[in-house]
């Protein structure tokens, strides 16, 4: 069988029904691809949203791309691809191109699948100007050919778009975190509060909440907490610090109880919150609360706000009062006393009771008079009696540090 491409007698050869086909036909829609490249023009903007915005995509630069796709798949098809260059170089550089701009990965495809359209009706209508007309099983041979080319083009261009999306992505969290760290270490002039307020996403003088995770189990995902906060609507920007996370979270028109309730729902790390706050130069304070609420808390323990852990944060943030507490209450017990642990039980008992020796001996199970006698002990050695307002209050800090120290 021979064909003549475009009608001229001299152009006339034998050619394999398939292989020897496209590339002949191919090397001829070589002359043809400005006009293709109009047609998929064209096309796409009739027909992909995505692309209708030439703020997001230039026309000019849509045209440079179909072009270049347009040719390198032709020559693909023809053999005729220059020596030494990558035939996929031009898928790559639009899927490249593509992820910097923001275009959805299912509208650049679509945008291949419509230039390999394109590609396919060049062909039909080069091979209807043939003086011997190929049969039909020979034109599904070259369609299933141009697919496959199509095919191979459209995986080049998804493997570098999805490469350079998640360059893009590191490259961002890595900045993010710098932005952080520098609204973390304070104070700022206004000008630079403003920079870093339109760089995270965090208006100024809007609701904003300190989140301190601590990193216990290196086996859950470093940005778990981040995910779970994104997949319910709340903006989040994140530091990493050695052992912990530092979240700062917009909540816009939430309530900072709606992301305690996402955090409690989410979450198995020890998670701190400090109280809402609305000027972002407060941020290194809110951020310092935050991380104590979360050391406050034993391993198991989630999530908390600084005030639910007010005496606990009051002892850890001041460890040199924490050992006087120490000394004069538990320790002294322990070095002048006996049946230590069921003393401190009792004392425990009546604190939470508030002084109600009655109910402090049912929480033991046990007589009043018991708990009477046992906090005479206490009272006796320590020289503060649970009580009385004053030593109550000094024992419930030294307890509170007790089961801190505990925990560390």
């Amino acid at each position: 069988m021979t064909v003549a491409v475009g009608g001229s007698a001299k152009d006339t050869q034998a050619i394999d029904p398939d292989r020897d086909y496209v590339q002949h036909i191919a090397r001829a829609l070589l002359a043809r691809v400005e006009l293709l490249t109009d047609d998929l023009v064209g096309r796409i903007i009739a027909s992909e949203p995505a692309y209708a915005s030439v703020s997001t995509v230039a026309a000019e630069d849509l045209r440079l791309s179909c072009r270049m796709n347009l040719e390198r798949i032709v020559q693909s098809l023809g053999r005729v691809v220059p020596a030494g260059v990558d035939p996929y170089d031009a898928p790559a550089a639009t899927g490249r191109r593509r992820a910097a701009q923001g275009m959805p990965l299912e509208a650049v495809l679509h945008s291949y699948r419509l230039g390999g359209r394109v590609v396919w009706d060049g062909i039909v209508d080069l091979a209807g100007d043939d003086p011997v007309k190929p049969g039909d099983k020979i034109l599904l041979q070259v369609a299933g050919l141009v697919w496959e080319e199509i095919d191979r083009f459209s995986a080049a261009l998804a493997s570098a778009y999805r490469d350079e999306e998640l360059r893009l992505r590191s490259q961002h969290r890595h900045q993010q975190q710098r932005d952080v760290a520098a609204l973390l270490a304070g104070p700022h002039d206004p000008q630079e509060i403003q920079r870093l307020s339109d760089r995270l996403g965090l208006p100024d003088h809007e609701p904003t909440v300190a989140v301190s995770v601590l990193l216990d189990d290196p086996d859950q995902p470093l940005f778990g907490v981040a995910d779970s906060l994104a997949a319910s609507g709340l903006h989040a920007v994140w530091a990493l610090t050695p052992g912990t996370e530092i979240g700062l979270v917009r909540l816009a028109d939430r309530t900072r109880s709606s992301l305690v309730d996402v955090l409690r729902a989410q979450v198995r790390q020890r998670v701190g919150l400090s109280a809402a706050y609305t000027a972002l130069g407060d941020t290194p304070a809110a951020a310092r609360l935050a991380a104590l609420a979360a050391r406050t808390m034993p391993v198991g323990h989630h999530v908390a706000g600084i005030e639910e852990r007010l005496p606990q944060a009051l002892v850890l943030a001041a460890p040199e009062l924490a050992a006087v507490l120490l000394a004069q209450t538990v320790d002294r017990l322990r070095e002048h006393g006996s049946d230590v642990e069921v003393l401190l039980a009792t004392v425990e008992a009546l604190i939470t009771e508030n002084g109600s020796f009655s109910r402090a001996g049912e929480r033991l199970y046990c007589h009043r008079n018991t708990v009477i006698h046992r906090v005479g002990r206490v009272a006796a050695i320590s020289g503060y009696d649970p009580a009385e307002p004053t030593g109550r209050l000094l024992w419930s800090l030294g307890l509170t540090a007790h089961h801190q120290r505990a925990d560390d």
